[in-house]
């Protein structure tokens, strides 16, 4: 039986219009809630079967002040050009809003400054920004085992350290090769696998590869 407020057809009073908008209206509410249903159907049968990856942002420090005799090289700071640059870059990488889960940088105060502007804005909170000494100290291989140390609750992980140490762990999955990572170059990559033990054996999918003189 139709619904009172839409009048008597016995009477003349029928309103066709508004009771044809009503069933419209209840066919939509009913298609809505079965569409949500099948999608949550969908979702708890395949939350565990989607593909996990790892990401990797391979970071150079920015543009610092030359070497100098007066001040110590983990000293070092970001130029003025230095800073913009790397502002520049981490704009650029909104774009594609990453999220990156830890940032370890360098302690060198020109990679440990870089690795803090591009936090800030990408809204990576400061306690996700950690330093370690074999990004300064150490050798390719030094920073390979540190990103294979990594609890695999961690999904995308950015490092940033220093030529030519830097553009050597690059170049293990950047395509094609680069002869040197500029200041505040970055290489981005996603290995196939939800272990970072697997990172020498994973295979790698490029995101990207960007410095400054290409923006």
């Amino acid at each position: 039986m139709p619904p009172s407020n839409l009048g008597n057809p016995e009477h003349g009073t029928w309103n066709h219009r508004k009771y044809l908008n009503n069933v419209f209206t209840r066919a939509i509410h009913v298609n809505f809630r079965v569409s949500l249903l099948c999608f949550k159907i969908f979702c708890m049968f395949t939350k565990n079967k989607l593909p996990l990856m790892k990401t990797v942002y391979i970071v150079r420090h920015g543009k610092a002040i030359p070497a100098s005799a007066n001040i110590a090289d983990a000293d070092r700071l970001l130029t003025d050009t230095g800073v913009a640059r790397t502002w520049k870059i981490a704009e650029y990488m909104t774009e594609s809003m990453p999220v990156i889960d830890q940032i370890i940088a360098s302690p060198a105060e020109r990679a440990y400054a870089t690795a803090l502007i591009i936090a800030d804005k990408l809204g990576v909170p400061a306690n996700k920004v950690v330093s370690h000494d074999k990004l300064f100290t150490g050798d390719e291989m030094d920073a390979l085992d540190l990103i294979e140390g990594l609890d695999d609750s961690i999904n995308s992980v950015m490092i940033v350290g220093h030529n030519p140490v830097i553009t050597m762990v690059a170049n293990r999955f950047a395509s094609p090769k680069l002869e040197s990572l500029p200041t505040t170059g970055v290489v981005s990559v996603h290995l196939d696998t939800d272990k970072w033990v697997d990172l020498k054996k994973a295979k790698v999918i490029q995101n990207f590869t960007v410095w400054p003189g290409m923006l």
